[in-house]
């Protein structure tokens, strides 16, 4: 009786298999439940630094409103990329959060992912297939990095595409027709994979029924390409998009682009000579030890993706963290594993090169893999911090159903507006706008912050009489359309009237005050709680590039600070105002002489008659 006969062996047989599946799901769940974790814990510590995840949450929201404008980019559906694979999510976003829904969607993509890379490699080598899929799934650097980041369609394809390459090479027409349609729907111009792929299919199964499969794919997949190319891109394509975005130095469009090739091949040529191109390719391969290169024609489905990255212009497409590289990698998986398993079944294969290859993948990994066993993980992303907290209140303070202009990591939380944009410039006349602060934190007491090029479309705003500032924390500004200056938030900054000093053409100030500038007196200076309390005497408007240079005896005046936090423009004084600053008062003690003085952006006094420098004691 032969051994698969043997009821024993049949036993043990069964045992393996159901081994093999269970180890299968629980990588699987592993995977998808680490980048669930991860990428939701950035999204609600507000560390997205992209707008990805606030484009596809609102196109996704818009979608249940059937609201068809994405204003974030300006562009109706249509003409951008065309993410059909959204629409079975669209019931989910009037129970959750729209970004909640996406990632959630893209972590289970992810983990789902490797249960058909874990069927292709346990066809050629068993249970070690499955785990030389699992960990090469797993730890390629590239994978963490997109997946816990932001959202993006091309992550979302992953599941179908290894679906896709799996029933290619199981010869499983039906499968690979569903799957090669579900790639479809996520993005259009992942046609051009598919299409790859279905000439491989006609290739490797030349049987007439296999053969009309596969060129029947590739025929529809590329018609559908030129549908969206020719027809509806140029139609409702926005002003600017991401075509112009990749290859806008060639072209506006996919005519202009293949004419300028034509014309201008040179062009083309030294584009790609370039050394982060002549690059790109090895340091692709080079983390799965260059074995794909063994079973080259899984890379020929690869090529499309990897082309475009070569050809574009846009400066993160030749990085291995880039999603632009995602798609392409159940092909880089799949080539990677069969080529291992051809290189085992050899007896000529170099000793250790298993342990050589594990070193690529994990050494890889370590350096660039953006996990928390990888040297470059943003451990701070993740984590709830000041800006995060900040962030919470100024949200909390945003009125529903506003139109509104917003940074980056706030628009995810923002999608389910009628109206939203990104951080002016320019000024899309919206009800709030929400300024951020990072470069006040970043030179917070140098006089570099007056020079940077976000405080003066600050000062701008602050200064602004139709605009008013309704909540401020230290690391964003909220304004509000038709807020009256000093709204109800900067009145905290103002002193109440004192019969000392008389309103009028005269201002009638008392004895004792020292003079700051043509439009500034101090009336008096105290230390509390360790912060320097300026009360001050505005004589007019003053210059909305104004802040404050002061220190001790014997001390450079080092210290530089906005008046008022930054939160009030000094344009906006008036003649008479009493007013209150505070400033860092660390290293102060009651009695110390206090040196100050005003300065504008150029580092010069207010006026050229205005003191350079002057003192008075800490009460």
């Amino acid at each position: 009786m032969s051994a698969l006969s043997d009821p024993k062996s049949r036993q043990e047989d069964c045992a393996t298999s159901k081994a093999s599946t269970r180890l299968l799901y629980a990588a699987a769940l592993a995977i998808a439940l680490q980048c669930g974790l991860l990428s939701i814990a950035r999204y609600l510590s507000f560390h997205n630094r992209t707008f990805d995840l606030a484009f596809y949450a609102r196109i996704l929201w818009g979608l249940g409103e059937g609201n068809f404008w994405e204003p974030i980019v300006g562009g109706h559906v249509l003409g951008l990329h065309l993410s059909f694979a959204l629409l079975p999510l669209v019931p989910l976003v009037r129970i959750f959060d729209p970004a909640l829904v996406l990632l959630s969607a893209q972590s289970i993509a992810v983990g789902a992912a490797l249960l058909p890379l874990g069927r292709f490699a346990q066809r050629r080598a068993g249970l070690q297939g499955i785990c030389a899929a699992a960990l090469t799934w797993a730890f390629y650097p590239n994978l963490m990095h997109v997946a816990a980041y932001e959202f993006h369609p091309g992550t979302l394809a992953l599941c179908p595409l290894a679906w896709m390459l799996d029933a290619l090479d199981a010869r499983r027409p039906r499968a690979f027709a569903l799957a090669a349609f579900a790639a479809l729907a996520c993005r259009e111009d992942l046609a051009l994979m598919i299409a790859m792929a279905g000439l491989l299919y006609a290739y490797r199964h030349r049987e007439l029924p296999s053969l009309l499969l596969g060129l029947a794919s590739a025929f529809a997949a590329l018609a559908y390409l030129a549908a969206f190319a020719l027809l509806l891109h140029p139609r409702f394509a926005p002003a600017q998009g991401s075509m112009q975005a990749h290859f806008g130095a060639w072209g506006n469009s996919v005519l202009d682009l293949l004419r300028f090739a034509l014309h201008q091949p040179l062009a083309i040529a030294a584009h790609l000579a370039a050394p982060q191109r002549l690059l790109y390719l090895p340091k692709v391969l080079l983390p799965l030890a260059f074995l794909p290169l063994l079973r080259p024609r899984w890379l020929w489905v690869a090529s499309p993706a990897l082309a475009i990255n070569l050809l574009s212009h846009f400066p993160t497409t030749t990085k291995l963290y880039s999603h632009y590289l995602s798609p392409a990698l159940p092909c880089l998986i799949v080539a990677a594993l069969d080529g291992w398993a051809d290189l085992r079944s050899r007896k000529v294969a170099p000793p250790h090169w298993q342990a050589l290859a594990l070193a690529c993948l994990f050494l890889a990994h370590f350096v660039a893999g953006g996990s928390p066993l990888a040297l470059d993980f943003p451990a701070e992303d993740y984590r709830r911090d000041q800006r995060s907290s900040d962030a919470a209140r100024s949200l909390r303070v945003i009125p529903p159903r506003r139109s509104l202009q917003a940074p980056d990591e706030l628009l995810p939380h923002l999608v389910q507006r009628p109206r939203l944009h990104r951080v002016p410039p320019p000024d899309r006349g919206t009800d709030i706008v929400v300024l951020p602060l990072a470069h006040r934190l970043r030179f917070a007491g140098r006089e570099d912050l007056l020079r940077t090029t976000e405080e003066p479309e600050l000062r701008r705003w602050l200064s602004r009489s139709d605009y008013g500032l309704r909540f401020a924390t230290p690391s964003y500004l909220v304004f509000e359309r038709g807020l009256k200056t000093p709204s109800p938030f900067q009145r905290r900054y103002y002193r109440p009237p004192s019969g000392r000093v008389a309103r009028g053409a005269e201002l009638a100030l008392p004895r004792g005050l020292t003079r700051l500038s043509a439009c500034l007196t101090l009336e008096a200076a105290r230390l509390r709680a360790g912060r320097i309390q300026l009360d001050l005497i505005a004589l007019k408007p003053c210059p909305a590039d104004l802040a404050l240079r002061f220190g001790r005896r014997g001390d450079a005046l080092h210290q530089v600070e906005l008046l008022f936090d930054g939160a009030l423009s000094p344009a906006q004084l008036r003649a008479g105002d009493r007013l209150r600053s505070s400033h860092a008062g660390r290293g102060f003690r009651v009695g110390d002489e206090l040196f100050l003085a005003l300065l504008r952006e150029k580092g010069a006094p207010p006026d050229a008659g205005d003191p350079r420098v002057s003192s008075l004691r800490l009460q």
